[in-house]
């Protein structure tokens, strides 16, 4: 009761706290329990200075500072920005305190943008410095030539002869001060730049200020009142804002978590199962990957609650995760299954706007209801194209409004005109509330089929073909028809072992969705003909390219592997 006790006045003091920032944050960590272990890496980071099974808050100061005094010591002014892209781990994270704390702007991307690409992005940033590893220098065939703003490579581990100059990070942060400087922050100072995930384009860079970051961290606390003794593992691409401010809460509040690197699920479930774990954050395409691995060999006893955000984990997955574990016991007997919560948000919003609770006793709506506003989240209201608020049950646009929302985009103001009006963003998503504040996401607008017979919205109709027995994967998009307009089909994974008769999935769907226009085919591929983006998103733009020449012509192969498909009729 003790710790109990000393964790909440602790979180009630960081909550209080209005000279807390992101540049400080690791003080005041360090005050409140220096020595604690809260950071578990899966593999080993390449700094002597974070050697060990376990990483205190003690240690990672050492760290952070003397990175940060490494910074100043090359030159690195105040606003100046760093990008940070290399093999993903939580020192990513750990990167970010020490570009923050020296007086930069933290930019951290995500490994697997492609180096095109990346040039571009970086350009836009105008990027001072890079953080990088051999590894990644070498598969993605970086050439300095390629990014003229950076005058400074600093390498995670041994650096490569390269024509420019280079910093291995090892040997110089031995040897770099660790005398603590931390800037001065004003709340609206920038801090960070994070890039979008590019599903429906080229990727933005969202602007986070320090007072956002906090902001959200203290959300974490308003609504997630976790005991001191909670084990907790995120597996994710620790270079997403989600996972930057998670590990922020984490390391003020003692949260212990085991950070994992590695997202194959054999590796995932037997952390959960070893470590005793009792909340797991990941994104949906690590759960589907697990879902379809399959959950029975693995104990899961200790878990209490899974939970995932930045796209869409469907019912029929939810369930089956909520069956390992026990949210609730009574005198060592499950009471309560595990549950599983889902969160809408994004980059740009920076706290989840809307919190989903999947219970194990509910039954699937497969309706897409994705809850109601979340505690300490921004306001939410629906409205049309003139940004008026529409009644319950009326389906229009999901906006925004709080303190958590991004600053703008990087060096593209233009790209805020007709999505923020007075302080409301307009998130790109379509969607209704009903009568009891519950709220139903429908589709991004990019997505929204547009037939002769009015829209088709694409994540209600995935969410009914879950539910058809063998199916473990559903994307479902608009092609050209013939008449002008576009029509729905659907692409599908298949559970292991099962073959879905493409055909009757296909009429199965038409008789419950009542649909403007019927889905026209029903296409079943390998897993891996599912393109992705950096964050595991599906890519429905490239999904639509790829399919739409070849299902407008009945009897026409895909463009890609041989795939199943049903007949094609209306």
């Amino acid at each position: 009761m003790a710790a109990q006790g000393t964790r909440f006045l602790n979180r009630l003091r960081i909550i209080l706290d209005r000279h807390l920032t992101a540049a400080n944050a690791i003080d005041v960590a360090v005050a409140a329990h220096p020595d604690c272990v809260v950071f578990h890496p899966d593999v080993e980071l390449p700094y002597r200075l974070l050697a060990g099974p376990g990483i205190t808050p003690r240690a990672l100061r050492v760290f952070v500072d003397r990175f940060a005094n490494l910074l100043r010591g090359h030159g690195l002014g105040r606003r100046e920005r760093v990008a940070i892209y290399k093999t993903n781990g939580p020192d990513y994270f750990f990167i970010s305190l020490a570009v923050i704390r020296a007086g930069g702007i933290a930019v951290p991307v995500n490994p697997g943008m492609e180096r095109a690409q990346l040039g571009r992005y970086l350009a836009k940033c105008q990027a001072a410095m890079i953080v990088t590893d051999a590894a990644v220098f070498r598969e993605r065939q970086l050439d300095p030539a390629d990014f003229p703003t950076v005058r400074v490579w600093l390498f995670a581990g041994p650096a490569p002869s390269i024509d420019a100059m280079t910093v291995g990070l090892d040997a110089a942060l031995e040897e770099a001060s660790d005398a603590p400087r931390p800037a001065d922050l004003a709340p609206e100072d920038e801090v960070m730049i994070v890039h979008t995930s590019g599903t429906t384009g080229v990727p933005k860079g969202v602007v986070c200020t320090s007072r956002s970051l906090m902001r959200s961290v203290r959300g974490h606390y308003a609504g997630e009142p976790l005991p001191t003794s909670t084990r907790t593992a995120v597996a994710g691409h620790f270079n997403h804002l989600v996972y930057q401010i998670g590990l922020y809460s984490s390391l003020l509040a003692s949260l212990s978590v085991w950070t994992l690197s590695r997202h194959d699920p054999k590796h995932v479930l037997d952390t959960l199962d070893r470590e005793r774990i009792h909340i797991f954050f990941s994104f949906p395409d690590v759960y589907l990957r697990m879902f379809e691995m399959g959950l029975n060999g693995h104990d899961l006893g200790s878990m209490r609650i899974w939970i995932s955000t930045a796209d869409t984990v469907h019912e029929p997955h939810m369930e089956a995760f909520c069956r390992k574990g026990a949210f609730l016991r009574v005198f060592g007997k499950p009471v309560v299954r595990s549950v599983f919560i889902e969160g809408l948000g994004s980059s740009e919003i920076g706290f989840a706007a809307l919190m989903r609770v999947f219970f194990p006793f509910m039954r699937p709506r497969l309706r897409r209801m994705v809850g109601r506003r979340s505690i300490a989240g921004p306001q939410v209201r629906i409205v049309d194209a003139e940004w008026r608020t529409l009644p319950a049950g009326s389906v229009g646009r999901l906006a925004v409004k709080g303190p958590t929302l991004f600053k703008g985009y990087w060096n593209a103001p233009e790209m805020l005109e007709g999505v923020m009006r007075d302080g409301w963003w307009w998130t790109g998503d379509i969607a209704y509330r009903d009568r009891l504040g519950r709220f139903y996401h429908l589709d991004r607008a990019a997505d929204v089929i547009t037939t002769a017979s009015g829209p088709v919205y694409t994540l209600p109709t995935e969410e009914m073909l879950h539910s058809y027995p063998g199916v473990t994967e559903v994307v479902v998009f608009g092609v050209p028809d013939g008449d002008g307009a576009n029509v729905p089909v659907a692409v599908i994974n298949q559970k292991p072992g099962t073959v879905v008769d493409v055909e009757a999935c296909r009429a199965w769907a038409n008789t419950r969705l009542h649909l403007p226009v019927g889905l026209r085919e029903v296409v079943a591929v390998e897993p891996g003909d599912i393109p992705r983006g950096v964050t595991g998103k599906v890519l429905k733009r490239v999904m639509r390219d790829r399919y739409s020449a070849s299902l407008a012509q009945d009897g026409a192969d895909s463009s890609r592997a041989p795939a199943r498909r049903s007949g094609g009729g209306r």
